[in-house]
């Protein structure tokens, strides 16, 4: 018998639950193999048959015949055994039998036969599988990186855990589990994809660009400027529109000259003096129908009248029949006004309209109850009569009732009714059908007219007014009226002055604007009575042009158009009837 080393098993017992035998070799041969070894192996299948509660059986007939009765000389070599030693790890290959594999979940931690296979590791959750286990090797573990997460035992993979694109981050995340993320608030977006920063809002088209994509949680909006002649009303429009070159204002309505030489109007239109064709109020720009190359525009109380280019006039709204027509009726279109060409300046009083012709002439049409024609009677006109002794004139402003032509030199006469002083001529004779020279104002570089006052801006920037003051409307809260020039407030600085009804504002040279006189309806730019310090209106800059209605007022701003005052019949133009004493743009 070929001698091996010998080993002891003090974990026989052990190993023989685990790894039960079977038989490899049969025939004679084995059966000879066997009946030689059982004195050896006696004491040993005895243990081993008291340790796993039952035998162990060879495949041999003697052995089983004897029940496990063995010759009691192996005793005195009990424990030794010719054992071949292991090949394979998780395997024992025995002279008398081989050792099965580590059952499912278990492997050979240790290459010993002898002892238990142990079970696998787990990876808990936080981390996942490296290496998958076997009978000869361990599951193998790593924890989830940074941003990715597991929930549960012995995973495959982590799961990513961070927010996407278009999200930020309201709770971390950890191993075990996902950050908690919310999508990017109305307004905003994820402009650098990390979301444990904020979201930033989007981009602000400004007002004379529109947008091109509109944002996203994802994306930003875009913007471009509009094109040459076009603005666009609001921040972000969605389009541009041609752009405002002039504004005037009526009794409660409001019109627009456009770059592309068409016009709009809104508010009031009794009349049909928003020339649309109707009688409805608009709230909101509504075309003029059939009128283009319009370079100018006057409104009148409840008139509208557009000088276009060639300088004939074509005018709409209360008794417009190509001239004013006392007689009565409306026109709701523009009507040519009949025997009036080389017009270069337009000027609208309550009922009456007048233009500065190209040689320095003037023509009125229209009522005339108080003069205001200058032809030197009180009849109402259907037709332009000339202005009498009025020539040269550089400049041309209407009053309700009552006009002034700006003469060469800083000089101006006036007409029209004068029951407070506001001809200028030092007397308060209640009417002047024919035009007088003023005798107090010199220097004027603009006129303004309102319903019983008058205001110059003079060429130093200063500004004074004349005639009835029980609103302030002279730029001061005293006197009562005057016939000599009041400054208004400390004005040093205007580049432009409006009048109308019972309330007046100028332009500054930083492009802000102040008001003065009655303020009803915050047409001052402020909520209640007249500030003597006329402060300047609030929220405007930029100041082009101004305009002024019954109680509202309007600026030309970079080709836009904002309003504030009354707005009862939609006169601001933004949609609404609301009153509001600070400026908005209208809605287009």
């Amino acid at each position: 018998m070929t001698q091996h080393q010998s080993r002891s098993f003090p974990k026989v017992p052990v190993l023989a639950c685990r790894l039960p035998l079977r038989s490899v070799a049969s025939g004679e041969k084995q059966e000879e193999l066997v009946r030689s070894r059982i004195a050896i192996l006696g004491v040993l299948f005895g243990v081993l048959s008291s340790g796993c509660g039952g035998s162990v059986g060879l495949g041999v007939g003697d052995a089983a015949a004897d029940g496990g009765a063995v010759d009691a000389e192996p005793e005195r070599d009990a424990g030794p055994l010719d054992v071949a030693p292991p090949e394979d790890a998780g395997w024992m290959d025995a002279d008398a039998g081989v050792l099965t594999s580590c059952l499912e979940g278990t492997w050979d931690h240790d290459g010993d036969p002898t002892t238990p296979c142990a079970a696998w590791s787990t990876c808990a959750a936080g981390t996942y599988v490296v290496q998958a286990p076997s009978a000869t090797a361990d599951r193998t573990c790593a924890p989830c990186a940074n941003g990715y997460y597991s929930t549960a035992e012995d995973q495959a993979a982590c799961t990513a855990g961070t927010c996407g694109v278009g999200t930020v981050q309201t709770i971390a995340g950890s191993s075990t589990t996902p950050a908690t993320c919310a999508e990017c608030a109305p307004g905003t977006w994820d402009h650098d994809a990390d979301p444990a920063t904020e979201c930033a809002p989007w981009t602000t088209c400004a007002i004379g660009q529109k947008v091109v994509t509109i944002g996203t949680p994802s994306a930003d909006r875009t913007c471009s400027p509009c094109g040459t002649a076009q603005t666009s009303a609001n921040e972000n429009a969605a389009s541009c529109h041609p752009a405002a070159v002039a504004v005037v204002a009526g009794a409660s309505h409001t019109c627009i000259a456009l770059a592309d030489g068409t016009v709009r109007c809104w508010g009031w239109n009794g009349w049909g003096q928003l020339g649309e064709g109707g009688q409805n109020d608009r709230g909101v720009p509504t075309a003029v129908s059939g009128l283009t190359n319009v370079v100018e525009l006057s409104a009148g109380h409840q008139h509208t009248c557009a000088r276009v280019d060639g300088g004939t006039v074509r005018c709409w709204g209360q008794y417009i029949h190509g001239s004013v027509d006392p007689a009565g009726g409306a026109r709701y279109t523009p009507t040519v006004v009949a025997n009036l060409t080389g017009a270069v300046e337009l000027s609208a009083g309550r009922s009456h309209q007048c233009a500065r012709l190209e040689g320095g002439t003037v023509r009125c049409w229209g009522y005339n109850f108080y003069g205001q024609l200058g032809d030197g009677t009180t009849i109402s006109r259907p037709d332009p009569v000339e202005v009498l002794n009025v020539s040269g004139a550089v400049g041309l402003a209407s009053g309700e009732l009552h006009n002034c032509a700006l003469l060469a030199g800083g000089k101006a006469i006036c007409w029209g009714t004068n029951s407070y002083g506001q001809l200028g001529d030092g007397t308060t004779e209640g009417i002047r059908a024919t035009p007088s020279a003023q005798a107090s104002i010199t220097g004027v570089a603009q006129m303004a007219l309102g319903a019983s006052y008058s205001c110059a801006r003079l060429t130093d920037g200063t500004i004074g007014c004349w005639g009835r003051n029980e609103g302030g409307q002279l730029g001061s809260l005293t006197p009562a009226y005057s016939l000599l020039p009041v400054p208004a407030g400390a004005i040093a600085n205007s580049v432009s002055i409006v009048a109308n009804a019972s309330h007046a504002c100028a332009g500054l040279e930083d492009g802000a604007a102040v008001c003065w006189g009655n303020n009803n309806a915050g047409q001052l730019g402020y909520d209640g009575a007249m500030q003597a310090s006329l402060p300047s209106v609030e929220g405007l800059s930029g100041v082009n042009q101004l305009a002024l209605g019954g109680s509202h007022t309007c600026a030309l701003v970079s080709g836009n158009v904002m309003c504030w005052g009354l707005n009862y019949f939609g006169q601001l133009g933004d949609g609404t009837q609301i009153s509001r004493a600070t400026p908005k743009s209208i809605v287009w």
